[in-house]
């Protein structure tokens, strides 16, 4: 979860993502990203393997905070 400023900057990182998501996670199989209001969204990361999330889980966490979020939430299942 992620909660920006503005729309606008949600908005941004969103496409941004949509356009790079498979070089910042080459073995990611699905990912959604859920607008929960208009400065919040979920996202969802899909991985065959436990060994491809976990460093997928810290490259999210990089890439999210060089984008300065308010608030980032992450949980592994």
């Amino acid at each position: 979860m992620a909660e920006f400023l503005a729309h606008y900057d949600m908005r941004a990182h969103a496409l941004e993502l949509r356009r790079i998501i498979n070089q910042i996670f080459p073995e990611i199989r699905s990912f959604f990203f859920l607008e929960t209001s208009d400065t919040s969204a979920l996202t969802i990361s899909v991985h065959d393997k436990k060994e491809a999330a976990d460093p997928a889980l810290e490259q999210r966490n990089n890439c999210q905070l060089e984008k300065n979020p308010l608030i980032n939430f992450t949980m592994k299942a």
